[in-house]
């Protein structure tokens, strides 16, 4: 079974905080390049997916106001699902006419990441590296053809988020930054005797 990833892009905008306990909190707002992997078992053949753009907002706060070290609550909404491209068929012609069109399935899920993370340096550029457990609660689903599997996704989906970034301090009390974010899920969205569906990319 491949591992399966969602790649994240975001600006941060976040503001510190004077309490011990709570070093900073802000919101996070980006774009998501998601596919998924369709493993289909003999007579049918694996589909080959694409990725497919979404969006991913959030709000976090970044506890334990520590030098190097500090954790990291968050909730995103985000969308994920894949982009493919299938074959026009008519009954005049079954095996295809020579034209194709694309299909974006969707999936919608409140995702709830609880992060370790790590700064390396101390100046006006700030960069860092984040990691830890995460869990998805599917919200919405849009088949677009593939609706007897997406309409039947699991509800909970259990993964990690490992990612890069970068602060930017020129602005206090506010800060901007960049993360790239990597999110394998670790169970399948929805499972069955001839397929297997997990949320992935790259």
């Amino acid at each position: 079974m491949k591992l399966g990833f969602v790649l994240f892009a975001f600006l941060i905008v976040q503001s510190s905080c004077w309490a011990q306990a709570i070093r900073t909190v802000g919101i996070k707002a980006g774009a998501t390049a998601a596919t998924q992997d369709w493993d289909r078992s003999s007579p049918f053949n694996d589909l080959e997916t694409d990725h497919r753009w979404g969006v991913d907002v959030g709000l976090y706060v970044e506890w334990l106001n520590l030098p190097v070290f500090s954790l990291t609550s968050e909730i995103h909404y985000i969308q994920k699902g894949m982009s493919i491209s299938l074959t026009v068929t008519t009954p005049q012609s079954p095996d295809g006419t020579g034209e194709y069109f694309t299909s974006l399935p969707r999936a919608d899920y409140v995702s709830v990441p609880l992060l370790a993370k790590a700064r390396f340096l101390d100046g006006q550029l700030l960069p860092y590296i984040v990691g830890g457990p995460r869990v998805d609660f599917l919200v919405g689903t849009k088949g677009e053809g593939f609706d007897l599997v997406v309409d039947n996704f699991e509800e909970i989906d259990f993964g990690a988020t490992i990612g890069v970034g970068v602060e930017v301090n020129s602005f206090d009390p506010f800060h901007l930054g960049m993360e790239i974010r990597f999110s394998p899920s670790f169970t399948d969205s929805y499972s069955s005797s001839f397929t297997e569906v997990r949320n992935s990319s790259m």
